[in-house]
C-alpha cells in the first residue's frame, strides 16, 4: 500500500510527536504552594536580598519623619532572614508608642507589602474589641459544645491561613490582661493552641502591637522641658515606658525586641506627607483621563491647616477629602470639565477649571 509506514518509521514518527516532559523542579513546587497559601517557600537569593537590603529606602517612600523607626524594624527583618532568630520565636516583637496618626500602622502595613509580596500580608487586630474577659474565645476559638465553637478563633484561624505574615494589634493597652498571657505564650514558644487542639505556628509572623499611652502624660511634661529635637528622644521614652510598664508585666516587656517611640510630626513632615497625598490624588485623576495642577502654596497651606488642628496625617487626608476631592468630584459630575487648578486664595482652598497661567 502506497504511503505505508513500516514499524520502525512509525515509532520514529510517533515519538517525535509525543509532548516533551518538562521536568518538575523546587521552584514549580514553590510557585503552587505560594499561590495556593500564601506562603513564601523562596529561600533567600538574590531578588529577595536585593529588597532586603533596600528596605529602609522602600519604607521611606510613603513614611515621613520616622526614620529611627524604620532602621530598627529593617534590622530585625533582616536578623531574622538571615537566621539569626530563635528558630521557634516570632520573625520580631515591637511595640509602637506615639500620638494618633503619626504613621504607626502605616508602617505596618507597608511593612507587609513590601516584605511578603502581597497586599492582604497582613493581621489587624483592634484590640478595643477584646476589652472584656470573655473576649479572650474570640481570638483562639469558643469551648467545644459552645456556640462558634465550628468557626473557630480570629487570630488563630487567621495566623493558620496565613502563616507568613504582620500580626498588628491597634491600640494594645485596651487588651483585656487575659489576652496579655497569650501574647506571652506566642511570644516565648512561638505557637498558640485554639480551643479544637491544633498548634498553629508563629515563627514567620512579625507581630507590631501599637499604643498611645503616655501620650496625654507626655503633653504636659511638654511645658517643662520636652521638646521635639532629637536630644530630647531619650526623655520622651522613658516617660512613654514609665505608662506602658504600668498596665504591662515586665514578663511580657522582656520579651519584646524593640520598643520604638515614634516621632511626632513636624510642619515639614506635615509639607512631605501633604505632596504624597496631593501625587496620590493626581495619579487617581490621570486614570480617569483628568489632569491636577497645584498651586506652590497648597501644600504648606494643608499642612499648616492640620498641624493646627491635631498634628496627625490623617488631618491631611480630611482636608483634601473635603476641600479639594469633593469639590471635583461635584465638578465632574455637573459638567465636562476633566481639568483642574488648586490654588489659596483669602485664605482658603479653591478648585477651579484648570488655567495654566494661575497654576503654572
Amino acid at each position: 500500500m502506497k504511503g505505508k509506514l513500516t514499524r520502525d518509521e512509525y515509532l520514529t514518527a510517533i515519538t517525535e510527536c509525543r509532548p516533551k516532559r518538562i521536568p518538575l523542579e523546587k521552584r514549580h513546587i514553590d510557585s503552587v504552594i505560594s499561590s495556593l497559601t500564601g506562603i513564601n517557600c523562596a529561600d533567600i537569593g538574590q531578588d529577595e536580598a536585593a529588597r532586603l537590603t533596600g528596605l529602609e529606602d522602600k519604607l521611606s517612600e510613603n513614611i515621613v519623619g520616622q526614620q529611627e523607626a524604620i532602621k530598627l524594624l529593617c534590622s530585625a527583618v533582616r536578623r531574622c532572614r538571615a537566621g539569626l532568630k530563635g528558630s521557634d520565636r516570632p520573625m520580631g516583637s515591637f511595640i509602637f508608642l506615639g500620638s494618633t496618626g503619626v504613621g504607626k500602622s502605616q508602617l505596618a502595613k507597608d511593612l507587609a507589602k513590601t516584605l511578603f509580596g502581597r497586599d492582604n500580608a497582613i493581621v489587624k487586630l483592634d484590640m478595643s474589641e477584646y476589652m472584656e474577659r470573655h473576649s479572650v474565645s474570640k481570638l483562639i476559638g469558643s469551648p467545644p459544645g459552645y456556640v462558634g465553637f465550628d468557626e473557630g478563633g480570629r487570630l488563630t484561624e487567621q495566623i493558620r491561613r496565613k502563616p507568613y505574615c504582620v500580626l498588628l494589634l491597634d491600640e494594645i493597652e485596651k487588651a483585656h490582661p487575659d489576652i496579655y498571657n497569650l501574647l506571652l505564650q506566642i511570644l516565648e514558644d512561638g505557637c498558640l493552641t485554639d480551643s479544637a487542639g491544633r498548634t498553629v505556628s508563629f515563627s514567620n509572623v512579625l507581630i507590631i502591637m501599637t499604643s498611645n499611652i503616655g501620650v496625654k502624660k507626655l503633653a504636659e511634661t511638654k511645658t517643662v522641658g520636652f521638646s521635639n529635637s532629637k536630644s530630647n528622644g531619650e526623655a520622651k521614652k522613658k516617660a512613654m515606658l514609665s505608662e506602658l510598664k504600668s498596665f504591662m508585666s515586665p514578663e511580657l516587656l522582656g520579651r519584646i525586641d524593640e520598643v520604638i517611640v515614634f516621632n511626632d510630626l513636624t510642619l515639614s513632615d506635615m509639607e512631605n506627607i501633604t505632596r504624597l497625598e496631593i501625587s496620590a490624588l493626581e495619579k487617581r485623576l490621570s486614570e480617569l483621563g483628568c489632569t491636577l495642577a497645584c498651586h506652590p502654596e497648597v501644600c504648606p497651606f494643608i499642612a499648616k491647616q492640620a498641624l493646627s488642628k491635631s498634628g496627625s496625617a490623617r488631618e491631611i487626608r480630611h482636608i483634601i477629602t473635603a476641600l479639594i476631592e469633593n469639590r471635583i468630584s461635584d465638578m465632574l459630575i455637573s459638567s465636562a470639565c476633566r481639568d483642574f487648578s488648586v490654588c489659596v486664595s483669602e485664605n482658603t482652598l479653591t478648585v477651579a477649571q484648570h488655567r495654566r497661567q494661575l497654576c503654572s
